[in-house]
């Protein structure tokens, strides 16, 4: 099943024993993004200090395309009521980088590594973030990183082809990885970007 099936499934259930941040999460996915925002707003009503919620509020005005600066406002104050709250500083780390800040995004993604040295996906926002400051070397190292727990990572095996090849480097390294990325990965995995 695709994710809209996947996602039409799940709102089949929104009705059941789906809890409230689901429902929002449900509703996002199925592109009603101004209902998700609602419900997130009538949870915070019910329960002001649930940083979970903040984060789904978050969530939902993101997908709705609300201003930078409220979705900040409601991933920050998710932090503030729950300061590991890993995927309200994932995000505050990524909408830094949208907005340029890369020192602001690296110190949130910095403080993600530091609850957990092995997350992948704040692994692969190192990597890219790395990538965007110039260190091209700290960023292949990060991605080999990556590689290590998930050898079939296309995202990975396509950044670390793309640095070796930056620096020259068409080596038996990068031969082994072109393969990996031809065998197992979609269509287009080298060249993407996030």
């Amino acid at each position: 099943i695709d994710s809209e099936g996947h996602a039409e499934m799940r709102h089949r259930e929104v009705g059941g024993d789906v809890p409230e941040h689901g429902r929002i999460e449900i509703l996002g996915d199925l592109g009603q993004t101004g209902e998700a925002v609602r419900q997130a707003e009538t949870s915070l009503r019910a329960e002001p200090n649930n940083g979970e919620f903040h984060a789904f509020l978050g969530l939902a005005l993101k997908q709705n395309q609300a201003e930078p600066e409220k979705i900040r406002a409601a991933y920050r104050r998710a932090v503030e009521l729950d300061p590991q709250n890993a995927y309200a500083i994932l995000m505050l780390a990524r909408l830094a980088r949208e907005a340029g800040d890369i020192d602001q995004a690296m110190e949130l993604n910095a403080r993600l590594l530091s609850a957990s040295a092995t997350d992948p996906t704040a692994l692969k926002q190192r990597g890219r973030l790395l990538e965007v400051a110039g260190r091209l070397p700290e960023a292949e190292e990060i991605w080999e990183q990556v590689l290590l727990t998930s050898p079939f990572d296309s995202e990975a095996i396509g950044a670390v082809i793309r640095l070796r090849q930056q620096r020259g480097l068409l080596d038996s390294r990068t031969a082994q990885l072109r393969l990996r990325l031809a065998r197992f990965a979609p269509p287009q995995a080298e060249t993407q970007r996030h």
